[in-house]
C-alpha cells in the first residue's frame, strides 16, 4: 500500500523491481505494473506516482544520474489523478 507520492526528478532514474510489483501512474493517469525481474526509468519533469497496489512487500534497486544530488526528487502537486 506504499506510495511514492506525486514526484519527478532533475535527471534519470532507473528502477529495477527484486520482488513484488508496483504500479506507475503518470500525468495521463496511464497505470504500468512492473514485477520481480523488470525496469523501469522516471526522467525529466514527468510527474509520476508509483504505488504497490500488490499483496506483498516490493524490494527496489534504484540507479540516480542527476546534475546534482540535492535534487534527487522533486514533489509534484496531483495533476487531477483520482490516485494519490
Amino acid at each position: 500500500g506504499g506510495t511514492s507520492g506525486w514526484h519527478s526528478h532533475s535527471g534519470i532514474v532507473v528502477i529495477a523491481v527484486k520482488s513484488g510489483e508496483l504500479t506507475r501512474y503518470d500525468k495521463k493517469f496511464c497505470a504500468t505494473t512492473f514485477g520481480a525481474g523488470e525496469t523501469f526509468v522516471e526522467h525529466g519533469d514527468h510527474p509520476v506516482l508509483v504505488r504497490n497496489e500488490g499483496a506483498e512487500p516490493a524490494v527496489i534497486y534504484s540507479v540516480y544520474v542527476l546534475p546534482d544530488a540535492s535534487l534527487r526528487r522533486i514533489d509534484e502537486p496531483n495533476p487531477g489523478c483520482p490516485v494519490q
